[in-house]
């Protein structure tokens, strides 16, 4: 198992431990910016409201002093 596949593993363990179930759509979602971004719902870079997810703070923080970022 790749590292991003590990860390999309342990996402969705968190996420459906903190918020019970989760639509498809929103999985997908947290799937896509755990590939993309390597955002941590532990690490409390994700929070879902109302059904989106949002970056905090720490995550904006995070993403933007990535050398993953400049590359886009």
């Amino acid at each position: 198992m790749d590292k991003s596949s590990a860390a999309w593993l342990a996402n969705a363990r968190r996420a459906k431990l903190i918020w019970d179930k989760l639509p498809k759509t929103t999985l997908d979602a947290l799937r896509q910016l755990t590939q993309w971004l390597a955002l941590s719902v532990a690490g409390g870079e994700l929070q879902l409201l109302d059904g989106r997810w949002y970056i905090t703070r720490r995550g904006l923080l995070g993403t933007c002093a990535s050398p993953k970022f400049y590359a886009h």
